[in-house]
């Protein structure tokens, strides 16, 4: 086992904010990171590497006793558990506890981060650097290459995964969320005068 950079298998990319730092969740707005989110099938034998991963940042932190892991930890059964909020320590999540689009029954959700300070490389097929954001959305087949690492906090205590590098595999087409909203144009209508008018918002019924 080890907690160096390895690569996944592939995933379908979604919420990928691999280009700019995001907040990480709606409760610390002010801590930013570069964020992808990996969603697998529940089925695909790539994730017994990430579990093996993640077990290794667990004995890596806290040694081989599991007496000395953190009780969190200490009670899952590694080879099978999955976490059902993503906020237990446990990095790969059931895919039927979020709602949105790609994940659902039958898949597993994991997230990987970069500090703001070190943005993920991301590249195409040849390895080629993508520097337009458009040329990779979410939905796209991709792979990565990931570090896990165990955190110890005084609020709380598991394991994570670093994002160091995404590869764009394939573009099938799927895309989660977002995309072409040109067919919604006919909700809209001109705005009477052509001009960005505060006034032509306001609604008295509201």
């Amino acid at each position: 086992m080890t907690t160096e950079p390895k690569l996944t298998g592939n995933f379908r990319l979604a919420f990928p904010s691999i280009f700019k730092p995001t907040p990480k969740s709606k409760d610390f707005p002010d801590k930013l990171a570069y964020q992808a989110t990996m969603v697998f099938a529940a089925n695909d034998p790539a994730l017994l590497d990430l579990r093996k991963m993640v077990k290794a940042a667990i004995v890596e932190k806290w040694g081989e006793d599991k007496a000395k892991w953190p009780p969190t930890l200490r009670a899952l059964d590694l080879k099978s558990y999955l976490s059902l909020t993503g906020k237990d320590g446990f990095p790969l999540r059931d895919g039927s506890t979020v709602n949105w689009a790609g994940a659902g029954p039958g898949t597993v959700v994991v997230r990987a981060t970069a500090n703001p300070d070190y943005p993920p490389k991301v590249v195409d097929q040849r390895t080629d650097d993508i520097l337009d954001k458009s040329k990779i959305l979410s939905g796209m087949i991709c792979r990565a290459v990931i570090r896990p690492f165990a955190y110890d906090r005084p609020d709380s205590k598991g394991v994570s995964f670093g994002l160091n590098i995404i590869q764009l595999v394939k573009d099938d087409g799927v895309r989660f969320g977002g995309g072409d909203n040109s067919s919604y144009m006919d909700q809209l209508a001109p705005i009477e005068g052509g001009e960005d008018d505060p006034n032509n918002y306001q609604n008295d019924d509201l």
